[in-house]
């Protein structure tokens, strides 16, 4: 799993649709935010499946149309049936399957429930249902043990995400759908009002790396996040180098995240920023051969090329392919 692909590039082709879950407003939900989690989860679980790759899933974000009102999300209080889930889609995506269902608070859980909809003409078609209770203590656990039977039933090729990339922190998980939700609003690919603090949007990432410095897909995801927000200039760079420094000082675990880092604050002009967040790479167990390739080629044009050799041979030991080390 790596970075978010951008919204038009998930809707390109994909095989199954997520949609958002129902939860039926109320005072069970004791403070937590019923609408993340019943965007955020789907989201999450049809990244898992894809693996940070664009498809075979892809997640649809629903607004309220512009002459109702204010734009806000679409929020569903009983799950939509099989012909009002179709009915959703936009008018050129075609898939063979959505994935709807709905979400309600337990004692220290959520109960989950998934309804698999096909796309057949059979008039005796059946709704396939996943369900279960993940912990709010460790819902990771719980939504990798979901999202491995969907994929089942789904006839999609799971893959486990690799170690560093996930946490078992409740905690850290909620500020990282958070993020999640907040991305949606920095991609420009709404028309739902952002807050005009935009920089705190990017917060919940910060504060979960706080919480597991080893989330790995907090620091991906919240990279790509500033790289598109910066691009459409819904964040300002001074603003991105304020967040990565935050992100910075939880020292982070991911070492590809920091490598990916360190190439958008090159880019942005920022090299001594990049030279640390390369720096920090580096020292990481394992380090990435990436990160290392990167900094020797700083240190070779700082005059220090026996740095820069130790550094390419450091490299070629953990990576073992020659590529560029030589």
């Amino acid at each position: 799993m790596h970075e978010r692909p951008d919204i038009h590039d998930e809707l390109d082709d994909p095989e199954v649709m997520f949609l958002p879950l129902a939860a039926a407003p109320g005072d069970s939900w004791l403070g937590l935010d019923a609408g993340v989690f019943a965007r955020r989860i789907p989201d999450f679980v049809h990244q898992v499946l894809n693996q940070g790759q664009v498809g075979p899933t892809a997640m649809l974000e629903l607004q309220t149309a512009t002459d109702s009102g204010p734009v806000t999300w679409v929020q569903f209080e009983a799950p939509p049936d099989r012909d009002e889930a179709f009915d959703l889609l936009p008018g050129d995506v075609d898939v063979r399957a959505i994935v709807s269902g709905e979400i309600v608070p337990v004692d220290g859980g959520l109960r989950l429930e998934f309804h698999v909809y096909r796309d057949d003409d059979e008039d005796d078609f059946v709704t396939e249902k996943v369900g279960g209770v993940v912990q709010l203590q460790d819902p990771v656990t719980g939504l990798l043990r979901l999202a491995r039977h969907l994929a089942r039933v789904l006839d999609i090729e799971f893959h486990e995400p690799p170690q560093g990339l996930l946490t078992r922190n409740g905690a850290a998980f909620r500020h990282f759908l958070l993020g999640l939700d907040n991305a949606m609003l920095l991609s420009g690919d709404l028309e739902i009002a952002v807050p005009d603090d935009r920089e705190a949007l990017m917060r919940p990432f910060a504060d979960a790396l706080v919480l597991d410095p080893s989330f790995g897909l907090a620091l991906r995801v919240a990279n790509a996040t500033t790289a598109i927000a910066l691009h459409g200039a819904r964040l300002d760079q001074e603003a991105v180098r304020r967040f990565l420094d935050r992100c910075y000082s939880a020292q982070p675990f991911d070492g590809e995240a920091c490598v990916a880092i360190a190439e958008q604050l090159s880019d942005m002009g920022d090299d001594e920023r990049a030279f640390a967040w390369l720096e920090h790479a580096t020292h990481l167990d394992p380090p990435p051969p990436r990160g290392l390739e990167s900094l020797g080629l700083i240190m070779a044009r700082r005059g220090d090329p026996g740095a820069a050799r130790g550094l390419w041979q450091k490299g070629l030991d953990v990576d073992g392919h020659p590529d560029f080390f030589s």
